[in-house]
């Protein structure tokens, strides 16, 4: 939750966001009658030309900025979506993760019934030749370890499989999310003070007219 600035009814969606490029202090937002809605440098504001000048930006050119930056990000987004799509399918066979888990679970069954059967051999061996049983379990036990190491490794890569999908989906839902908020945002032509305070960190503003934006940390790539 922000707290701003709102007198009159009118909503201040860029209070404590603008500084001055010169002194460094926070702007104002500054309206009258036939003027529209605009930001002034606090120092200017305060004590006049003879500390600082206006550094004036108008609140309609920070709107077509934060716009500006939606549309960016919506276009990050659908990339984000894009690659994670594809990534949903295997690297080794090109088959969706889905279809390739549900493969190597089957493995896993055989596995776990060439198991099974060892064992089952073993006890039929030893029962056929109890005078052997020295020599037959160390057959059958090596047979054993190397069908665990199969299925240790196949049950590490079900798991990380599934992790990776998890996360994966939960990303993808996440950024079709934000697309369609901001879908919403720029067909409506407006945008909310949680909005800005979503997008900027800070707005700096000079006097020739430059304008330094620094984004958000997560919206730092785009």
């Amino acid at each position: 939750r922000f707290n701003y600035r709102q007198k009159g009814g009118v909503e201040h969606l860029f209070h404590g966001l603008i500084y001055c490029g010169e002194c460094g202090a926070v702007e104002y937002a500054y309206s009258r009658p036939g003027l529209a809605m605009q930001y002034i440098c606090s120092n200017h504001f305060r004590y006049g030309k003879s500390y600082c000048t206006r550094h004036r930006i108008k609140e309609s050119l920070l709107v077509d900025i934060a716009m500006d930056y939606l549309k960016i990000a919506k276009e990050s987004c659908l990339e984000i979506i894009a690659s994670l799509d594809g990534e949903l399918f295997s690297k080794s066979d090109g088959k969706p993760r889905a279809e390739t888990i549900t493969k190597l679970e089957r493995e896993l069954e055989g596995i776990d019934h060439e198991m099974y059967v060892i064992e089952e051999q073993r006890i039929k061996q030893i029962i056929a030749h109890p005078e052997r049983e020295s020599g037959i379990n160390p057959i059958y036990d090596a047979m054993i370890a190397t069908a665990e190491q199969k299925r240790g490794a196949l049950t590490e890569k079900i798991a990380r499989l599934k992790k990776g999908a998890l996360e994966k989906d939960e990303s993808i839902k996440r950024a079709r999310s934000a697309v369609e908020i901001i879908d919403q945002i720029i067909e409506s032509g407006k945008i909310t003070r949680q909005g800005v305070v979503a997008i900027f960190n800070k707005i700096i503003v000079h006097e020739n007219g430059n304008i330094e934006v620094e984004l958000k940390p997560y919206l730092h790539n785009l």
